[in-house]
């Protein structure tokens, strides 16, 4: 893990304590939201790649 990593953790780990079920629920949303993001984000790179790949070859 890095130093980055640690640091954003242990902000959360301050922080999560004092919010209310509310707003801890919204926070897990919201990095849902984000993990979904990266997610489609990634698939959409690789289908660009493969795509870029087929139109480079003969299709018989």
């Amino acid at each position: 893990m890095s130093e980055r990593e640690k640091q954003i953790l242990e902000t959360f780990g301050k922080v999560i304590p004092g919010m209310t079920e509310e707003e801890k629920n919204t926070l897990v949303v919201y990095g849902q939201g984000i993990a979904e993001g990266k997610r489609l984000a990634r698939k959409e790179m690789e289908e660009r790649a493969l795509c870029e790949k087929l139109e480079g070859k003969k299709v018989v």
